[in-house]
């Protein structure tokens, strides 16, 4: 197994190499899900007006029989973070008061770890895995998903202000400018 280290190291090098937010949102699941030693990790990113956190990457299958489920800005464990730009470790996940039960979970939580994404006063989003164990993760976990999200913050803040300036964020159709660049590399 790797260490947390060369994990980072990893994860640091690729994210220079794929300036894509769909593909960086992609590795950073898989390795936060390494990092942690869990099956289920995920990236949730704020959408553009900020009020919801959309499941944007994972690193397995969904929590939810509706893999689309959002939080909105404070609900739920991932709301909480996202909103007060704290972490949240807890042995119990569904005990939490600040647990949100939603329909259609495919299996009880156990423990939950997430970790805000943070750029200046700013949450983007959140870095959360799940362990079918109670009392599983540990402080260590926690500092490796925090490196994690520290790491990746700038690239994920420069590659969500270049979707922005590409794709328009009510229809998710390119705009002038990502037609633009889209002919120019078609062009050779």
């Amino acid at each position: 197994m790797k260490s947390i280290l060369q994990s980072l190291i990893e994860v640091t090098d690729q994210l220079s190499r794929h300036p894509e937010i769909d593909v960086l949102l992609k590795l950073i699941a898989k390795v936060a899900a390494e990092l942690v030693e869990t099956e289920r990790a995920s990236v949730r990113m704020l959408n553009p007006t900020g009020d919801k956190l959309l499941a944007i990457a994972r690193s397995s299958t969904s929590f939810h029989l509706n893999p689309a489920v959002d939080f909105r800005y404070g609900e739920g464990l991932m709301g909480w973070i996202v909103k007060h730009q704290q972490t949240i470790r807890t042995g119990d996940a569904e005990a939490d008061p600040r647990f949100a039960v939603r329909p259609g979970m495919k299996d009880t939580m156990g423990s939950f770890l997430g970790v805000p994404i943070i750029v200046g006063r700013n949450s983007l989003g959140v870095i959360a895995a799940v362990h079918p164990e109670k009392e599983y993760f540990t402080e260590l976990h926690e500092q490796a998903l925090t490196l994690l999200a520290g790491i990746c913050a700038p690239q994920l803040e420069i590659a969500r202000l270049s979707r922005l300036a590409t794709v328009d964020p009510l229809t998710g159709a390119l705009n002038r400018r990502g037609m633009e660049h889209l002919m120019t590399a078609a062009v050779p």
